[in-house]
């Protein structure tokens, strides 16, 4: 089976053998509040009030998990990288966190268990068979389950401005975000086609970095002024739920 996703360099803090090295390099990542805020908006779909069987598939480290698992849910982790469960067992181990690890192999999971949510966070646009994936993952649902994506949207304005810089710098190289291993941008008409041929009943939006804040941060060098708070009030209004630069796809079984 050939890998189903392009390795991350050496550099990274999945490929550190470490684990508080790792640990520590990737939980800061979680004080920047674009990425904060990217799990808030993942929590905040997930029903509160019942313990639910919730799948982290390509969750890492395991910040994502963490969280669930504070709120009383019943977690498991799943990512291909050695060293990053190796270092999600260590994390997990020193909280007392009680949450399974599984290992994806080459990218595929094989598992028998039904969950009531499976959460793919920032990972299907590293992915290069996105639809076998997705189906792969749906027949893991329970009945009345959902499947929550995030992922980036060409359909942003982030996407419009950097797009735009990056085309004009440098006009023979595609430009695919932030991260080398993505494969793929995604809009809300080709997120929904990944779903076409499965049982989904209802699919619903949400987004963030509507406003690209980061862009005035650099501008502007001041840490003062909290730019991010004007798209935390933005990611409230329906007509905005499917333009920011980080959507979220949330489909119902």
């Amino acid at each position: 089976m050939k890998n189903n996703y392009i390795e991350y360099n050496e550099l990274h803090w999945s490929k550190i053998k470490s684990p508080q090295k790792a640990l520590d390099k990737y939980l800061n990542n979680y004080k920047d509040i674009y990425n904060l805020t990217n799990i808030n908006k993942i929590i905040d779909v997930i029903p509160n009030g019942k313990r639910l069987k919730i799948l982290d598939f390509g969750g890492g480290i395991g910040f994502l998990s963490a969280e669930l698992f504070k709120l009383g849910h019943d977690v498991t982790l799943c990512d291909q990288s050695e060293e990053a469960l190796n270092t999600a067992s260590y994390f997990f181990k020193n909280k007392k966190y009680d949450i399974k690890i599984l290992k994806a192999e080459k990218g595929y999971i094989n598992d028998n268990n039904k969950y009531d949510i499976i959460v793919l966070k920032d990972l299907i646009e590293h992915v290069i068979e996105d639809k076998k994936m997705f189906l792969d993952l749906f027949g893991l649902l329970e009945k009345r389950g959902k499947i929550i994506i995030t992922t980036q949207n060409k359909v942003s304005l982030n996407y419009l401005i950097e797009g735009t810089y990056k085309k004009i710098k440098n006009p023979k190289k595609v430009w695919l975000g932030w991260d080398r291993t993505h494969v793929r941008f995604y809009t809300p008409k080709s997120l929904r086609a990944i779903a076409k041929d499965s049982q989904v009943k209802k699919i619903e939006f949400r987004s963030s970095y509507i406003f690209p804040y980061k862009i005035l941060n650099l501008i502007f060098r001041s840490k003062k002024i909290k730019f991010y708070k004007l798209d935390l009030k933005l990611m409230k209004l329906k007509i905005f739920r499917k333009i920011g630069w980080n959507i979220m796809m949330i489909c119902h079984k």
